[in-house]
């Protein structure tokens, strides 16, 4: 019986080691996946994308810096736009979705769809304009 303790405690080692590393490995992913996602919310806006796309470009030439700052804000600002325009054709899809399901769905699902709309619209408000 003497020799089922150490097999316990290397378990129980290996076991706590592997729980660490995947407690460490989440957290560092979810890190990366929350930075990437800001600079796809960053793009949504002008200044957002102009600020991305210049360090993606790098330091400019004097000669070129005051073409290059109207090309990136006139995409910026068609990106910007786009995203605008983007979110109204979503929100009339659903709603269009919405007159189709009303006749079809009980009061209860239409209740529960109801309340998850709302959210859709909450963060399609919060997503910067």
């Amino acid at each position: 019986m003497k020799a089922k303790k150490p097999i316990l405690k290397v378990a129980a080692m290996l076991t706590a080691t592997l729980l660490v590393g995947m407690f460490l490995g989440a957290a560092i992913l979810g890190a990366v996946i929350r930075d990437r996602l800001e600079v796809l919310r960053d793009m949504r806006t002008a200044d957002g994308f102009v600020s991305h796309v210049s360090r993606l470009i790098g330091p400019v030439e004097a000669d070129q810096e005051t073409e290059v700052n109207a090309i990136l804000l006139a995409t910026g600002r068609e990106v910007e736009s786009l995203v605008g325009y983007q979110k109204q054709e979503f929100m009339i899809l659903i709603d269009s979705m919405e007159r189709e399901l009303s006749g079809r769905l009980t009061e209860d699902q239409m209740t529960r769809w109801y309340k998850a709309r709302e959210r859709i619209r909450v963060r399609l408000q919060n997503i910067r304009e």
